[in-house]
């Protein structure tokens, strides 16, 4: 499925690669973030999937946001 999103052009070459490697999942529950949190997870998802963000950036974004905005 992740092969075939990509030659859609869904995603980049290395979000790919990283996905490929996935071997887990884990449930998302936006509807339990306020809207700031929300907003900065809206914002910076594209570069986390693209791999100009890591998942430890993007993580430590909306820890730090939360801590902010709680």
């Amino acid at each position: 499925m992740i092969q075939d999103m990509n030659a859609k052009g869904y995603f980049g070459e290395g979000a790919t690669t990283e996905m490929n490697k996935v071997t887990g999942t884990g449930n998302w529950f936006e509807a339990l973030m306020n809207s700031e949190l929300s907003t900065i997870a809206q914002d910076n998802v594209q570069s986390l999937l693209n791999g100009d963000m890591s998942a430890q950036e993007y993580c430590d974004m909306m820890a730090e946001t939360y801590e902010a905005t709680k």
